[in-house]
């Protein structure tokens, strides 16, 4: 709940990928989610990133078969998406 507390708002559209397709496509400032597998945000991360967001390496943090947590966001609300929910963004 330290996310509320920020300001950020909670919605759920039922589905990591489509979320992270709607911070690709400006829809949301970002997203977070803590328990997720690969095959439900790679493509999601990617997108974020080839749109000009950052994201989580998912893979170098959990695997290709490991479960942990993802997030995508625009370069603005990074600092604030990491320090909430304790992951980390690729700067590159």
């Amino acid at each position: 709940d330290a996310a509320l507390a920020h300001g950020f708002e909670h919605r759920r559209a039922g589905s990591t990928a489509i979320q992270l397709c709607w911070v690709a496509d400006g829809r949301c400032d970002g997203f977070a989610t803590l328990q997720c597998s690969s095959w439900d945000a790679l493509a999601g991360l990617i997108l974020v990133e080839e749109a000009g967001g950052m994201a989580t390496d998912f893979v170098q943090d959990h695997g290709l078969l490991g479960k942990g947590g993802a997030i995508a966001c625009t370069p603005a609300l990074a600092p604030q998406l990491e320090a909430v929910s304790g992951l980390r963004l690729q700067h590159r």
